[in-house]
């Protein structure tokens, strides 16, 4: 299938085209590899994003992209039809989308075996750049706009605003006292959340309901902010100054950790292991729960109307 079709984009001969389909942080990192991708293949790089990673771009000062509707694309197809970086070609720039570099992601998995390989140091091979290879940071932060101000004057002054981002796409936190246990250790402060939250909605508190240019700019300025690890996080890391990151568990802190780019920043585990073990339940239209099966590591608890436990099973090795 050719790619420049399918998105109406007129192909320039002399220019790679590296199409970036995931989130904020991995646009991130190829713009801050862009300088020595083009070094390395000795051609321009044009990207192509997602219409929400426009910011990216203005925080690099890059001006060779193009925004695409990536929807109705078939990116495992069109990662088969070009294998590898090629002038001229669009690349989908994440080894996922290429059966040859699957490998990959069983060496990020054995982070949690003591390897410990960094999301950065992960794309640097998969990019095929040298290990000493150092990422590049933004050249330009935005501003708050006139009105994210005079929305905050209405709350409190911004250095007296602590910041709340609860959500991400790839990573999900299930205990939710934790944001009710941050409000309270910050009663002398103003507590917002910024972005749209749709699945963890924190009631009683204020959303502001930024874009993402103000929801930066007031993450830069404000009191302090406590986060979700997300892409917002890659954003602001080297710049920020007091940031609390909440990781769901100790292998995402080793692989998505921001101490490469800013070691003030302080990182939370907030649940480990036995927290993300399912919970199987049968259920009576839906509304009484007659058997619950728990798994907690090797130990499975069977519990019969989710209150008397029946029977513990432990399970060797």
């Amino acid at each position: 299938m050719e790619l420049s079709g399918v998105l109406n984009l007129k192909i320039e001969k002399n220019k790679m085209y590296f199409l970036s389909p995931y989130g904020l942080g991995d646009t991130m990192i190829l713009c801050g590899f862009k300088s020595d991708l083009e070094k390395k293949y000795n051609c321009k790089i044009h990207f192509l994003i997602k219409d929400s990673h426009k910011i990216i771009m203005d925080m690099y000062g890059i001006k060779d992209f193009s925004i695409i509707d990536m929807k109705n694309l078939d990116l495992f197809l069109l990662g088969d039809a070009t294998p590898e970086p090629c002038i001229g070609k669009i690349y989908i720039a994440h080894p996922e989308f290429h059966k040859e570099l699957l490998y990959l992601f069983d060496e990020i998995n054995t982070s949690v075996t003591g390897n410990k390989t960094q999301f950065i140091e992960w794309y640097k091979k998969f990019l095929m750049l040298s290990k000493k290879t150092k990422i590049k940071l933004p050249v330009w932060y935005p501003k708050l706009s006139e009105k994210a101000q005079k929305k905050i004057e209405k709350i409190a002054p911004v250095s007296n605003i602590v910041v709340l981002i609860p959500e991400a796409n790839s990573i999900n936190i299930r205990n939710k006292e934790i944001w009710k246990n941050i409000i309270k250790s910050n009663k002398r402060f103003k507590t917002v959340t910024v972005v749209n939250n749709k699945k963890n909605k924190i009631f009683g508190i204020k959303n502001l309901n930024f874009d993402l240019y103000d929801t930066v700019a007031i993450m830069l300025t404000c009191h302090s902010v406590y986060s979700i690890r997300n892409g917002l996080c890659d954003l602001v890391a080297s710049k920020i100054s007091n940031m609390t990151v909440l990781y769901a568990n100790s292998f995402f802190k080793d692989v998505y950790t921001l101490k490469p780019f800013n070691n003030n920043i302080v990182e939370w585990v907030v649940e480990d292991k036995k927290k993300y073990d399912k919970k199987i339940k049968f259920k009576i239209f839906g509304i009484l729960t007659i058997l619950k099966i728990v798994k907690i590591d090797n130990n499975l608890k069977l519990y019969l109307f989710d209150i008397l436990p029946l029977i513990k099973i432990q399970k060797k090795g």
